[in-house]
Protein backbone atom coordinates (compact mmCIF):
# COMPACT_ATOMS: atom_id res chain seq x y z
CA UNK A 1 0.00 0.00 0.00
CA UNK A 2 1.17 3.37 -0.95
CA UNK A 3 1.27 6.66 1.60
CA UNK A 4 -2.02 8.31 1.04
CA UNK A 5 -1.22 11.88 0.21
CA UNK A 6 -4.49 12.44 0.16
CA UNK A 7 -5.29 11.61 3.77
CA UNK A 8 -2.55 13.61 4.97
CA UNK A 9 -3.73 16.74 3.40
CA UNK A 10 -7.25 16.16 5.02
CA UNK A 11 -5.49 15.60 8.42
CA UNK A 12 -3.64 18.88 7.72
CA UNK A 13 -6.49 20.81 7.12
CA UNK A 14 -8.06 18.79 10.37
CA UNK A 15 -4.96 20.33 12.24
CA UNK A 16 -5.52 23.86 10.52
CA UNK A 17 -9.54 23.88 11.93
CA UNK A 18 -8.44 22.87 15.22
CA UNK A 19 -5.86 25.72 15.92
CA UNK A 20 -8.21 28.17 14.57
CA UNK A 21 -10.92 26.74 17.07
CA UNK A 22 -8.19 26.62 19.89
CA UNK A 23 -7.52 30.45 18.89
CA UNK A 24 -11.55 31.05 19.31
CA UNK A 25 -11.92 29.75 23.14
CA UNK A 26 -11.15 32.61 24.82
CA UNK A 27 -8.68 30.83 26.41
CA UNK A 28 -5.38 33.09 27.89
CA UNK A 29 -2.33 33.36 25.65
CA UNK A 30 -0.07 30.75 27.47
CA UNK A 31 -3.21 28.24 27.52
CA UNK A 32 -4.06 28.98 23.83
CA UNK A 33 -0.32 28.37 23.06
CA UNK A 34 0.00 25.13 24.59
CA UNK A 35 -3.44 23.82 23.43
CA UNK A 36 -1.99 24.66 19.78
CA UNK A 37 1.05 22.94 20.82
CA UNK A 38 -0.99 19.88 21.73
CA UNK A 39 -2.82 20.25 18.99
CA UNK A 40 -0.03 20.01 16.74
CA UNK A 41 1.97 17.02 18.48
CA UNK A 42 -1.35 14.93 18.43
CA UNK A 43 -1.77 15.28 14.55
CA UNK A 44 2.10 15.05 14.20
CA UNK A 45 1.61 11.59 15.64
CA UNK A 46 -1.13 10.69 13.42
CA UNK A 47 1.12 11.75 10.43
CA UNK A 48 3.65 9.20 11.67
CA UNK A 49 1.12 6.27 11.93
CA UNK A 50 -0.24 6.79 8.63
CA UNK A 51 3.51 6.68 7.01
CA UNK A 52 4.08 3.71 9.53
CA UNK A 53 0.88 2.10 8.28
CA UNK A 54 1.78 2.65 4.68
CA UNK A 55 5.21 3.27 4.49
CA UNK A 56 6.58 4.48 0.84
CA UNK A 57 6.86 2.77 -2.31
CA UNK A 58 8.46 4.80 -4.67
CA UNK A 59 11.50 7.92 -3.78
CA UNK A 60 8.68 10.10 -5.06
CA UNK A 61 6.56 9.87 -2.15
CA UNK A 62 9.25 10.12 0.44
CA UNK A 63 10.22 12.74 -0.68
CA UNK A 64 6.95 14.17 -0.79
CA UNK A 65 6.87 13.34 3.03
CA UNK A 66 9.99 14.64 3.84
CA UNK A 67 10.38 17.27 1.59
CA UNK A 68 7.08 19.21 1.51
CA UNK A 69 4.22 17.07 4.00
CA UNK A 70 5.78 16.32 7.08
CA UNK A 71 7.62 20.05 7.52
CA UNK A 72 4.19 21.52 7.02
CA UNK A 73 3.09 19.78 10.36
CA UNK A 74 6.25 19.87 12.11
CA UNK A 75 6.21 24.04 11.40
CA UNK A 76 3.05 24.36 12.94
CA UNK A 77 4.34 22.86 16.27
CA UNK A 78 7.97 24.54 15.80
CA UNK A 79 5.81 28.19 15.14
CA UNK A 80 3.70 27.83 18.55
CA UNK A 81 6.68 27.12 20.30
CA UNK A 82 8.79 30.41 19.28
CA UNK A 83 5.50 32.42 20.42
CA UNK A 84 5.76 30.64 23.54
CA UNK A 85 9.26 31.48 23.81
CA UNK A 86 8.10 35.27 23.18
CA UNK A 87 5.89 35.52 25.70
CA UNK A 88 7.36 33.53 28.55
CA UNK A 89 10.51 35.67 28.00
CA UNK A 90 9.37 39.23 26.35
CA UNK A 91 10.25 41.40 29.66
CA UNK A 92 7.92 43.87 30.49
CA UNK A 93 8.30 47.56 29.24
CA UNK A 94 8.04 49.50 26.10
CA UNK A 95 11.83 49.30 25.25
CA UNK A 96 12.83 46.39 26.75
CA UNK A 97 10.29 44.60 24.84
CA UNK A 98 11.33 46.22 21.39
CA UNK A 99 15.04 45.08 22.31
CA UNK A 100 13.49 41.53 23.20
CA UNK A 101 11.69 41.29 19.39
CA UNK A 102 14.42 43.07 17.73
CA UNK A 103 17.02 40.43 19.05
CA UNK A 104 14.80 37.95 18.27
CA UNK A 105 14.59 39.38 14.85
CA UNK A 106 18.05 38.97 14.51
CA UNK A 107 18.47 35.15 15.85
CA UNK A 108 16.18 34.63 12.97
CA UNK A 109 18.30 36.59 10.40
CA UNK A 110 21.18 34.63 11.40
CA UNK A 111 19.76 31.31 11.06
CA UNK A 112 18.42 32.01 7.28
CA UNK A 113 22.32 33.07 6.63
CA UNK A 114 23.80 30.47 8.03
CA UNK A 115 20.96 28.14 6.08
CA UNK A 116 21.15 30.03 2.60
CA UNK A 117 22.49 27.98 0.40
CA UNK A 118 19.63 24.90 1.34
CA UNK A 119 17.09 27.66 1.58
CA UNK A 120 17.74 28.78 -1.54
CA UNK A 121 17.71 25.23 -2.68
CA UNK A 122 14.29 24.84 -0.89
CA UNK A 123 12.72 28.34 -2.18
CA UNK A 124 13.63 27.18 -5.93
CA UNK A 125 11.91 23.96 -5.69
CA UNK A 126 15.33 22.37 -6.68
CA UNK A 127 15.45 18.70 -6.86
CA UNK A 128 18.83 17.50 -7.96
CA UNK A 129 19.67 16.67 -4.24
CA UNK A 130 16.06 15.08 -3.29
CA UNK A 131 16.96 11.74 -3.47
CA UNK A 132 20.50 12.21 -1.23
CA UNK A 133 18.29 14.63 1.13
CA UNK A 134 15.11 12.31 1.74
CA UNK A 135 15.38 9.09 0.29
CA UNK A 136 18.00 7.65 2.73
CA UNK A 137 14.75 7.25 5.34
CA UNK A 138 14.79 3.83 7.53
CA UNK A 139 11.29 2.71 7.72
CA UNK A 140 10.66 3.19 11.66
CA UNK A 141 12.97 6.17 12.14
CA UNK A 142 11.05 9.81 12.32
CA UNK A 143 14.18 11.72 12.44
CA UNK A 144 15.44 13.70 9.11
CA UNK A 145 17.57 16.17 9.84
CA UNK A 146 16.45 18.12 6.35
CA UNK A 147 12.33 17.90 6.77
CA UNK A 148 13.38 19.61 9.98
CA UNK A 149 15.37 22.19 8.52
CA UNK A 150 12.51 23.49 6.47
CA UNK A 151 10.32 23.27 9.20
CA UNK A 152 12.35 25.64 11.12
CA UNK A 153 12.69 27.52 8.32
CA UNK A 154 8.05 27.90 7.82
CA UNK A 155 7.97 28.17 11.07
CA UNK A 156 10.71 31.24 11.38
CA UNK A 157 9.33 33.14 8.88
CA UNK A 158 5.82 33.11 10.06
CA UNK A 159 7.37 33.97 13.43
CA UNK A 160 9.68 36.75 11.78
CA UNK A 161 6.18 37.84 10.34
CA UNK A 162 4.45 38.00 13.86
CA UNK A 163 7.54 39.47 15.33
CA UNK A 164 7.32 42.58 12.79
CA UNK A 165 3.54 43.00 13.31
CA UNK A 166 3.69 42.73 17.21
CA UNK A 167 6.76 45.45 16.58
CA UNK A 168 4.44 47.59 14.40
CA UNK A 169 1.45 47.39 16.78
CA UNK A 170 4.00 48.36 19.83
CA UNK A 171 5.07 51.60 17.92
CA UNK A 172 1.85 52.66 16.90
CA UNK A 173 0.78 52.74 20.41
CA UNK A 174 3.43 55.16 21.39
CA UNK A 175 2.10 57.68 18.50
CA UNK A 176 -0.64 58.72 20.33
Amino acid sequence: MEFNKKYAEELFKNLTSELNLAAECGLTQSDELEACFSICAKYIERLWQLADETGFQTDHSTIDFFKRILPEFLAEADFFKKKYHALLFKPEGYSQSILFFENELSKLDHFFVENMEFIHYYRNGSTNMDCQFFCSHIRGQRENEISQLIAKFIASERYREYLNKRLHEMRDETKF
